[in-house]
């Protein structure tokens, strides 16, 4: 089994990255991601997933290719909310006919939701692992430096006024 790559930041910190060792960028899918499935609430978790795999993801990063895989990945954390919310409720043990103390099964339930959703958010970029293995097309190389003077300039005033 290989092994995970270690992600590009804890690379750079350990002084260890190089950018020869870049693989060539992977093909990217020409339509759009298009809006989340109708049937789901206007107010719902998977809407709410939905709008934040959107904004936190670089633009043009899920494509169309994406859209099943990204369903479920909201689907399934809409699930694990629900699931929490009842292993609140119950309580993670209970007890048997017979007073033996027993694991709550939403628990289960949880770890398997658990799982899925690792999986979906290896799949779909959003780990600081599953990153180093998305490729996005070339931006404009800009050095520590112009970052740092682009972030103290302040725009002119206008003196005209």
């Amino acid at each position: 089994m290989a092994q995970t790559p270690k992600p590009t930041a804890s690379k750079m910190l350990q002084g260890r990255f190089s950018a020869s060792h870049d693989p060539n960028f992977e093909p990217i899918p020409a339509a759009e991601l298009g809006d989340p499935p109708e049937e789901w609430k206007a107010d719902g978790v998977e809407r709410r997933e939905w709008a934040w795999a959107l904004e936190s993801c670089p633009a043009g990063m899920l494509r169309s290719a994406d859209r099943r895989m990204l369903v479920a990945w909201c689907e399934t954390c809409a699930e694990w909310d629900w699931i929490t919310a009842e292993i609140r409720k119950h309580k993670l043990v209970s007890k048997n006919r017979n007073g033996n103390m027993v694991p709550n099964a939403y628990a289960t339930l949880r770890d398997k939701c658990s799982t899925r959703m690792r999986r979906y958010a290896d799949l779909l970029g959003f780990s600081p692992t599953a990153r180093t293995r998305i490729q996005l097309p070339a931006q404009p190389a800009r050095s520590s430096w112009s970052n740092l003077q682009q972030k103290t300039e302040t725009p002119p005033e206008d003196k005209a006024a």
